[in-house]
């Protein structure tokens, strides 16, 4: 009996090896609905069985960050947000994860930064700071999140700043930002987790 239910596991696990990866092909090829789709349908499973996601962690992680990348890259930044929120409410570990911080500053940066004909508010700023923040004091290594952090803390630097020139750097900074979000709006990353 106990050999059936290991067996039983084992090919619970690998249907669910096998669904993170055909979702990832899906959307390195660039069919984002049916990834879209495709890791809806996985994440729901973790939901449906939550003691799933303390048994796979590592796969539960990687659906719903590769899913959270999918929304980041499809510029649905709001609902990554709400996925992120929902999926640490349901399981507070994940806010506990570095990868979870980096995402959430993420897209609380672009939420921020293409709110079209809004000044960029130094609270939304701080917010995202406090997200990469997070995310280096849980991996020290997360490179992404130090580049980030600094990133945001020049932005702030340049709002703060007594001198005309660095304002209308950071517009022009803005503007920037702005114009390649809408240009590469639904690229392919370079990598997923």
């Amino acid at each position: 009996m106990l050999l059936g239910i290991v067996a039983l596991i084992c090919i619970f696990y690998a249907g669910i090896v096998s669904s993170n990866g055909e979702a990832r092909e899906s959307f390195l090829a660039g069919d984002y609905e049916t990834a879209k789709q495709e890791y809806v349908d996985l994440v729901s499973t973790f939901q449906n069985w939550p003691f799933l996601r303390r048994a796979f962690r590592s796969q539960y992680e990687l659906a719903l960050f590769n899913y959270s990348q999918l929304l980041y890259f499809t510029g649905n930044f709001r609902d990554m947000v709400d996925v992120l929120e929902q999926e640490a409410t349901d399981y507070p570990y994940l806010a506990g994860t570095a990868l979870y911080h980096r995402w959430m500053g993420n897209a609380f940066f672009r939420i921020a930064v293409l709110q079209e004909g809004e000044d960029l508010s130094s609270e939304s700023l701080q917010i995202v700071g406090e997200e990469y923040k997070e995310a280096i004091r849980l991996d020290r290594d997360d490179w992404d999140s130090k580049y980030n952090y600094e990133f945001v803390q020049d932005i702030i630097a340049r709002q703060n700043s007594k001198n005309p020139e660095e304002k209308e750097t950071l517009q022009l900074l803005l503007g920037n930002i702005r114009l390649t979000s809408e240009q590469r709006r639904g690229e392919l990353p370079d990598q997923l987790h």
